[in-house]
């Protein structure tokens, strides 16, 4: 065979470098196979070399269609140096290997490697390293890209100022990157740019922005802004002398009062116990059921942290924070969790007072029950939140309730005989009102009234669309149920003034009634069914009207008597400060339960326990009447109230329910 091939070669033939068939000199290619021919005699020479040749590495790469028309085998590892049939010449190697082969059989006939032509090869090599650095440039990019967004997306520590302002809330109405939530203490823009998140203190949430604003609504906006500023710098002696200046600008905001109390419970070194007041504390339009909501909590704060002080009865301290969600109303899961971290590295919260509305109630419910943490509201009616939670509680009776004792008021009492329903679409809630009302409506021998659904914050111009639509029908009243206040607040200015019709609604709407002149139109053909009423005891109880209660909240809130032609808000509380007054009390009553069998420390498990003896002779007396829990944990034969404008102001019409400890006396009667 060597002798054979030996001869060819002389003669000037060509070996195939694929399949190793000798071909004549004058072709390009192999005959057989279509391979590359090569006349160097060192090919020959490196076939017949024996097994002991240095074996090498190449991985091979397809080649260009242009060399040749065979395809590649797909099938074949691309590198493998196990490969029985791979007999190739290592492009990478230097030229004293240039001839060395892999120690192998044959290659058998078929699709095999080709041969690649060094040219070829330097351009792969080119190739290899452009790729190469496209890689590492890409994986440089990608890591700057993540440690970026980390930082942005980083939790702010509880002892941090927030970016990108020192005071978001006073000065910023942009989203950050979102979720963000601060660990523990701290405030943040939400989607919209209206500023959540829970404060001791530390960041002023009820503020204004606008100089006209804060004239209007909340005069002591900036020396609450600079007190925050100082608290976080750790100066609370400035922070201190700020918000007592802040007070003098605006007597009745309750936020600043309890910042200042809080600070009394921290100096005096004496053990304390943190409720949590989950509030909504919306920017636009300003939300007064919860400015009453933190006026109530403060009033109850101070009576018993006063009765602590003067007493040696061994309670607790009572501190408060302050939680706020905002318009949105999916914010209170976020500001929930937020109130976890808190509650996570602060032992001493044990429970929160909240949420003012049904639908945030609804949201944060599954959350605080898997962290053991008691909620009790002051005024959530929505009948859902029944028995929804073994750690829910609330003190006023649920919207069923209320909806039939003001639908048998219209029936009996105003004899009203066609109503029409004008109520928020997209809102559970205002459906579940609807539908309570009428329910008992049609019991009681009526027709079932039309109704008009509405868009959440429609404009004033829809909304007058709406108004003369309802009143296309000529009815008695219209019974409406919405979620914000500008919504009824741009129906009621709609209705023509030379109209008699009567609007029913329900007790959140009462801050509409009292808010200052000029807020609100058309407020005196309000009718709706309340859970407290600040006149309920000269009427029901006169010979004990005189409860402390309302010479404290006069003296909290308008202590120069500066406000008597404006007296709400001042001088005269309203249903929200009085519910939110009872449920502190509630929640101090079940902590001194508690401290009966827990001397050193609460939890939120010891708290929901001794919730659940308030009944019975554990009943608690509240400003708005006795609160005993069900088995469902609603309060049982709650007092309810009808109340109407009858031109001079609100006029309590119509109560049923147990108001005193004890009563035996719990049904309804009219009011002459």
């Amino acid at each position: 065979m060597m002798l054979q091939d030996e001869k060819m070669s002389k003669q000037g033939t060509q070996i195939c470098t694929v399949c190793w068939t000798s071909n004549p000199s004058s072709r390009g290619t192999c005959l057989k196979c279509g391979g590359l021919l090569e006349p160097d005699d060192d090919i020959l020479k490196a076939k017949l070399t024996p097994s002991t040749t240095k074996i090498v590495s190449a991985p091979f790469l397809p080649v260009d269609d242009l060399e040749s028309d065979h395809s590649f085998n797909e099938t074949t590892p691309a590198h493998s140096d196990e490969h029985p049939s791979s007999t190739v010449k290592d492009s990478g190697s230097s030229s004293s290997d240039q001839g060395a082969l892999r120690s192998s059989p044959l290659p058998p006939p078929g699709p095999q490697p080709r041969y690649r032509n060094p040219r070829w090869n330097a351009l792969r090599s080119i190739e290899r390293r452009t790729l190469m650095l496209m890689i590492i440039g890409g994986l440089l990019v990608t890591i700057l890209l993540f440690v970026t967004v980390s930082q942005l997306l980083q939790p702010v520590s509880s002892n941090s100022q927030l970016t990108p302002t020192s005071n978001p809330t006073a000065t910023s109405n942009t989203a950050l990157p979102y979720p963000i939530y601060p660990q523990a203490i701290g405030v943040y823009p939400d989607e919209d740019g209206e500023n959540i998140g829970l404060s001791d203190g530390s960041y002023a949430l009820d503020v204004e922005k606008d100089k006209q604003d804060i004239e209007k609504y909340r005069p002591g906006s900036n020396y609450k802004i600079q007190a925050s500023e100082a608290l976080r710098k750790g100066d609370t002696g400035r922070a201190t002398a700020l918000w007592s200046q802040a007070r003098n600008e605006d007597s009745n905001d309750a936020e600043t009062l309890i910042y200042l109390e809080d600070q009394r419970v921290l100096a005096s070194g004496k053990p304390y116990v943190t409720i949590v007041i989950g509030s909504v504390l919306a920017d636009k339009p300003v939300d007064y059921s919860s400015r009453d909501q933190l006026q109530g909590a403060y009033i109850a704060q101070l009576e018993h942290n006063e009765e602590v002080r003067t007493s040696s009865s061994g309670d607790l301290l009572l501190r408060l924070l302050i939680a706020k969600s905002g318009n949105t109303t999916i914010n209170s899961v976020k500001v929930t969790n937020q109130i976890l971290e808190a509650a996570h590295s602060d032992k001493t919260i044990v429970g929160v007072l909240g949420w003012t509305k049904t639908t945030n109630s609804l949201n944060v419910l599954p959350i605080f029950a898997q962290a053991h943490i008691p909620m009790l509201s002051s005024s959530a009616l929505g009948d859902d939140l029944t028995g929804r939670s073994p750690y829910f509680f609330r003190i006023v009776p649920r919207n069923k309730e209320l909806e039939s004792a003001l639908a048998k008021y219209t029936a009996s009492k105003l004899k009203f005989q066609k109503l029409v329903v004008v109520y928020e679409g997209q809102d559970p809630f205002s459906q579940n009102e609807v539908d309570d009302f009428t329910q008992q409506f049609v019991a009681d021998g009526h027709d079932n009234p039309p109704r008009l659904p509405y868009q959440r914050l429609s404009s004033p111009e829809k909304m007058k669309d709406i108004v003369n639509s309802a009143l296309q029908t000529k009815p008695d009243a219209i019974l409406l149920a919405g979620s914000r206040s500008t919504d009824i607040g741009n129906f009621l200015a709609a209705i023509p003034a030379d109209s008699n019709v009567k609007i029913l609604t329900d007790s959140a709407e009462y801050p509409l009634a009292d808010a200052p002149p000029g807020d609100f139109k058309n407020t005196s053909r309000l009718i709706f069914a309340s859970p407290a009423f600040p006149d309920e005891w000269k009427v029901i109880k006169p010979s004990e009207h005189e409860q402390p209660f309302f010479i404290e909240y006069k003296t909290a809130f308008d202590p120069y008597n500066q406000h008597g032609s404006t007296p709400y808000g001042y001088q005269r509380p309203d249903t929200a400060v009085m519910q939110a007054y009872d449920a502190i009390l509630v929640l101090v009553k079940g902590l001194r339960i508690a401290r009966t069998t827990h001397n050193e420390s609460l939890t939120g498990d010891d708290l929901q326990q001794a919730l659940l003896k308030i009944k019975g002779a554990q009943a608690v007396q509240g400003i708005a009447g006795q609160i005993s829990f069900g088995d469902d944990r609603d309060p049982v034969k709650k007092e309810i109230l009808v109340l109407q404008d009858d031109g001079s102001g609100l006029q309590l019409k119509y109560y049923q329910g147990c108001f005193l400890v004890g009563d035996q006396d719990c049904g309804g009667h009219f009011v002459e």
